[in-house]
């Protein structure tokens, strides 16, 4: 009675424990993969060749397509592939799947492809091209961040968001294509980019997150109309910026937008824009600035240290920190409309004024 216990208790064990497994797990070549439940498509589960070159079979010898990879695919020779192409009957490229894979320099990822997973090819740092092909729809998290070099990106996917840190650290790249899909760039997605100098951020853009280009190399930007909010710190730190155009759909103008932008000599605001927030100007290298007719405030040391001599301030105007023009020029001149708020904050705080025509 006992050995009969001992052994259904085995057994059971042994049932538990066999579906973590890939039963049936068949051969292809140096690849070792399973059937789907339903017995329709092939899941690769390991690979055994000995890396270079790398192409994933969009199928077995029977014409079942080859729809999923386990992320872990590669794993005893990730550091021996330089080419990889993933066929487009796979539909996600998994989390983590060519992350920090040492030696790897191009990928191929095929149209059919809809998502890549966070951080799929986070630190591989000697991948120096992509194409995102127009079928994919979701990009996660990180997904190419710290890719040290990475020069040129084409995202022609039917994306809606870049998410956070997509490109993050990506020191050497130069050259990123954008879709016109996208609608929202979020927090860091291209920072530390150190030389990317140009971007176009296409018109169905509708927000630009915290830190999203900080660091970045870029020379010029022009937020497009259409942009109606823009994270604080957005072009922080962007030391080679001479010349950036924020659209009249923007509200507000964020903290520290520009902040440590020592290079920027030109600054165009649209109207529409109804606050200039705390810092958001702050050390810039311009000279001159017209605040368009439609800001209320300008708050907290938003040009404190920056090179002014000349700003044209409305009689929308009816809020101006005390603090808005700390540390500038003595030469700076308000121009101001007579009997405007403006006014009285030049004689309140002894700055020089005209009036406007």
């Amino acid at each position: 009675m006992r050995k009969h216990s001992f052994f259904k208790s085995i057994f059971i064990l042994l049932g538990m424990f066999v579906p973590l497994f890939p039963l049936f797990a068949e051969r292809l070549g140096d690849w070792e993969f399973h059937l789907s439940k339903d017995k329709t498509y092939i899941i690769m589960d390991k690979y055994y060749g000995a890396g270079g070159e790398v192409v994933i079979p969009g199928s077995n010898k029977e014409g079942l397509p080859v729809k999923e990879m386990d992320r872990r695919l590669f794993i005893d020779c990730k550091d021996n592939i330089t080419k990889i192409t993933v066929p487009g009957s796979i539909s996600v490229v998994p989390q983590s799947a060519f992350g920090n894979y040492k030696n790897l320099q191009t990928v191929i990822l095929n149209n059919g492809i809809t998502t890549i997973e966070p951080y799929a090819f986070a630190r591989s740092e000697k991948l120096t091209e992509i194409t995102i092909p127009q079928s994919v729809t979701s990009i996660g998290i990180n997904a190419f961040e710290h890719c040290l070099k990475l020069k040129k990106v084409a995202v022609l996917a039917n994306i809606s968001t870049l998410k956070e840190q997509t490109f993050y650290e990506c020191k050497e790249l130069e050259s990123v294509t954008l879709p016109t899909s996208l609608k929202s760039i979020e927090k860091n997605a291209f920072g530390y980019c150190s030389v990317l100098k140009s971007i176009i951020i296409p018109p169905s853009v509708t927000y630009i997150g915290e830190y999203a280009f900080s660091d970045t190399g870029i020379t010029e930007i022009e937020i497009p109309v259409g942009v109606k909010e823009i994270g604080i710190s957005a072009f922080q730190g962007c030391k080679s910026l001479k010349e950036i155009t924020i659209a009249g759909s923007v509200s507000v103008i964020p903290e520290r937008v520009v902040l440590h932008t020592s290079a920027l000599e030109t600054v165009t605001l649209g109207s529409g824009i109804d606050v200039i927030d705390m810092y958001a100007f702050h050390f810039g290298n311009f000279k001159t600035i017209i605040i368009p007719p439609t800001v209320t405030a300008i708050n907290y040391e938003a040009f404190a240290h920056s090179n002014l001599v000349s700003i044209t301030i409305p009689p929308s105007v009816k809020h101006i920190s005390p603090s808005a023009f700390d540390g500038c020029s003595d030469k700076l001149v308000l121009s101001v409309s007579k009997d405007s708020f403006a006014e009285e904050y030049a004689k309140d705080f002894k700055f020089k004024y005209v009036y406007t025509e």
